[in-house]
């Protein structure tokens, strides 16, 4: 047996005895039974290609973050698609998780998983311009990339997610689209 399924069945077993199960929910073993159901069920959504590190070099709450984060998609998919986007793809062409940490220093740094390509270039330009440093790297261990974003949620993080309603590429195809 795993280690992963000597825990599940651990805290199956003190669900069952204990008299608080809110209790065991927020115990060591709840957080990590949390923490697994959301990594998995994550990996059955989309299958993320690419992940984001995005830091703010000054310190912002999680909404204005979160804002800056909707104008990159809006900036990305107006890039791609036109500025008439919304009809072609809705909010976004490319599906997103993005995981919001909230730093020891006070400061909003956000983790992001992706499926479809990004403009790279554009990422980086803008982000560093509006908000700070920005990373992006190809997804080589699915696992850790899953882990990394859902691990801070169960110390108080926040998950945004966005599935894309349809698979679309530009038209004509960009560079940078691999």
């Amino acid at each position: 047996m795993t280690q992963e399924a000597d825990l599940s069945h651990e805290f199956q077993e003190l669900l069952e005895q204990s008299d608080s199960p809110a209790d065991v929910w927020a115990s060591r073993l709840g957080r990590i039974a949390t923490h697994q159901a959301m990594r998995d069920w994550l990996a059955g959504v989309k299958i993320w290609k690419l992940f984001l590190t995005l830091t703010f070099k000054n310190p912002i709450p999680p909404e204005p973050a979160f804002n800056i984060w909707r104008r990159l998609v809006r900036l990305l998919n107006d890039r791609s698609f036109g500025s008439h986007y919304t009809r072609i793809v809705h909010h976004s062409y490319f599906s997103y998780v993005l995981g919001i940490e909230l730093q020891r220093r006070d400061v909003v740094h956000f983790h992001a998983l992706v499926d479809k390509p990004l403009n790279f270039d554009l990422v980086h330009r803008w982000w560093n311009r509006a908000a700070g440093f920005a990373w992006i790297d190809q997804i080589e261990h699915y696992d850790k990339a899953l882990y990394y974003v859902t691990k801070y949620v169960t110390k108080g993080g926040e998950l945004k997610i966005y599935a894309a309603r349809t698979e679309r590429v530009p038209k004509p195809l960009p560079l940078w689209w691999k």
